[in-house]
């Protein structure tokens, strides 16, 4: 649903027009980025996602792309594109970026998110978590 503009559009304009909310927030995936920075992600058993790339090291983080969100997230901007002249100003358009633990758990080891758990990442020093290695 998060792909196709249209419909990324209307799921989040739901809540202003249902219930009145005071602003808009782009209906999007946290691994919507991921995915654009060019870490494969796999659906196995259609229950949740899988990083089918780990990242460990200061190599697997040099190798991630800094993406051109018009060419690599083209339905993103799309969708902004239709929110914009939907709301008119009346309400303000935010986005999300969620969970950066979560998602530095699932590319740096890979796998399944159900199998993850926060305290895999306790071996991180403090100062350096989910900045690299």
């Amino acid at each position: 649903m998060c792909k196709t503009p249209e419909l990324a559009a209307q799921v989040t304009l739901m809540p202003i027009d249902r219930l009145g909310v005071d602003a808009a927030i782009l209906f999007s995936d946290i691994l919507i980025p991921v995915e654009a920075m060019g870490v494969p992600l796999e659906f196995p058993r259609r229950e949740g996602s899988a990083a089918g790339k780990a990242i460990r090291g200061a190599e697997d983080v040099d190798s991630l792309a800094v993406p051109d969100p018009e060419e690599k997230v083209p339905f993103v901007m799309e969708a902004i594109r239709i929110l914009r002249k939907a709301l008119d100003g009346k309400v303000p358009l935010i986005g999300f970026s969620g969970a950066p633990l979560h998602a530095r758990l699932l590319h740096r080891r890979g796998g399944d998110l159900e199998e993850l758990h926060p305290a895999e990442d306790a071996d991180v020093p403090r100062r350096r978590r989910c900045t690299g290695p």
